[in-house]
């Protein structure tokens, strides 16, 4: 999956590195402020209008287990990440987001990517 990140800024962010996993957890778990998130991708410079792209892939095998689980939404498929870069204004910027994939409660509803309560961030 493929997250899209976007400079709307008038200025070029610098130093763009970006960290990006996934985990699976129960449905009830909150996200914490230490999350770990490792894996650092450098993206070089994004300049004001200009897009990349975050890539996030599962570091886990995908057994009958876990597809049960996530079928009963007893777990979701949640994503993390945090972006640094320099601007203008600072040399030490950060981006920090998270959301989640759960299946919707009715059948044939399409259900969209919730972002995870008190994670999201911008400094």
């Amino acid at each position: 999956m493929g997250v899209e990140i976007e400079n709307t800024g008038r200025s070029p962010a610098r130093s763009v590195r970006a960290i990006s996993t996934s985990a699976l957890r129960p449905a009830d778990w909150t996200v914490v402020d230490d999350t770990t998130v490792s894996g650092e991708e450098g993206l070089g410079v994004i300049g004001p209008g200009q897009v990349r792209t975050l890539n996030f892939e599962t570091s886990f095998p995908l057994t009958q287990e876990l597809i049960n689980d996530f079928a009963a939404r007893r777990k979701r498929l949640f994503f993390f990440s945090r972006v640094t870069f320099s601007d203008q204004f600072s040399d030490d910027r950060a981006l920090r987001f998270c959301f989640y994939v759960e299946l919707p409660k009715v059948d044939g509803l399409v259900s969209g990517l919730p972002h995870c309560s008190g994670y999201d961030s911008v400094k």
